[in-house]
């Protein structure tokens, strides 16, 4: 087994658009698409955090230990909350975006 992780693969690159401002569109798009993804992944990981501390502070419970992990439980939960709030304000930029794009340039964005 090796101990290098291998990148996933990525898709051969996209087909640029013939018109430059909808392409400009369009990578706006894909860009913040990622980082959906991005901030999604670090809400799913904050949620796993949160259970471990959680599940610490059960075990321990009366202990002073607590205190410190009741504070990290508070800002992983403001942490969240505060990237929730990001990533609906992402989709609602992406979906404005996407609907100022013609049916048939939203093609492009799946295209290779």
């Amino acid at each position: 087994m090796s101990l290098l992780r291998r990148r996933p693969e990525e898709p051969p690159p996209r087909r640029p658009h013939p018109d430059a401002r909808t392409e400009a569109e369009l990578q706006r798009i894909i860009s913040l698409r990622r980082a959906v993804t991005r901030k999604e992944a670090q809400l799913d990981a904050n949620d796993g955090n949160l259970k471990s501390i959680r599940n610490t502070m059960r075990a321990n419970s009366g202990s002073a230990y607590n205190t410190s992990r009741a504070r990290e439980a508070d800002a992983l939960q403001r942490e969240s909350a505060q990237l929730e709030a990001e990533v609906i304000k992402l989709h609602d930029e992406i979906a404005e975006r996407v609907g100022r794009i013609d049916d048939a340039d939203l093609a492009w964005l799946d295209s290779r």
